[in-house]
């Protein structure tokens, strides 16, 4: 298992999301959500490998994006808007380089991706 990002919760900052990717070998993959108070973790998404989490405040409402890397069913970046129950493609199969990183602005309300 390779950890790649962590993002915390801007709504809730005992909440750490943590990408993860098998890199290779047999292991854990997906995207977790770590309560920091319990050590409690929670898999969001399972057996995809995921380069990265970002995480958006949108007033009350905590909106997650993933950049999955996955071989069956290709490339692109998800979005979830209810805590990661459920997940939305939006961008799937993207030409060209995917987002590796993302960055909030300094009020968590902007997201940004980085290629490099």
């Amino acid at each position: 298992m390779r950890f790649r990002s962590a993002q915390v919760d801007p709504n809730d900052s005992t909440t750490i999301y943590v990408a993860l990717s098998a890199g290779g070998s047999t292991g854990t993959e997906g995207l977790a959500k770590v309560n920091t108070s319990t050590g409690a973790a929670t898999m969001l998404i399972s057996n995809k490998a995921i380069q990265s989490v970002g995480v958006r405040k949108d007033g009350s409402t905590t909106t997650l994006y993933a950049v999955v890397y996955d071989a069956a069913s290709g490339e692109g970046i998800l979005r979830s808007t209810d805590g990661g129950a459920t997940w939305t493609p939006v961008g799937a199969n993207v030409a060209g380089d995917l987002p590796r990183y993302f960055d909030v602005s300094r009020d968590r309300t902007q997201i940004f991706g980085t290629a490099s």
